[in-house]
């Protein structure tokens, strides 16, 4: 699925799919995101996995969650509906994040969350 198609499901679970997908891949917490999916803290859970939260922007159903890297996809951790985004390309970190997903990171976060050099590296390294 690509577009639109966020989430689909895979070996009885949830996985990113299409712009999300994408999203959790190559976007930094630190790029500008009005429309689409946009990412926010990337950090290691207490199983060393690397995870990351996001929202998918959707104006009419917007998602929040937790993704987490594993054998090359986006496994998704948690997941709920979230406010509307709005429409200023930066937002203070968790701004908008439902209480649920705050919750289920400050539950698996192991450390602290990466700095914009840790994300990066992560990042050009392949997750």
């Amino acid at each position: 699925p690509s577009g639109t198609s966020y989430v689909g499901e895979s070996g009885g679970g949830l996985v990113a799919h299409g712009d999300l997908a994408d999203a959790l891949d190559r976007k930094l917490a630190s790029d500008a995101t009005v429309a689409g999916p946009r990412v926010g803290l990337s950090f290691r859970n207490a199983r060393g996995t690397l995870c990351r939260t996001f929202d998918t922007g959707s104006p009419s159903e917007n998602l929040a969650g937790i993704a987490c890297h594993d054998a090359g996809s986006w496994k998704i951790d948690t997941l709920a509906r979230a406010e509307p985004r709005g429409s200023a390309p930066y937002e203070p970190a968790g701004a908008g994040m439902p209480s649920t997903i705050r919750n289920a990171v400050n539950q698996s976060i192991a450390g602290a969350p990466f700095d914009a050099e840790e994300e990066r590296r992560a990042r050009d390294a392949g997750w």
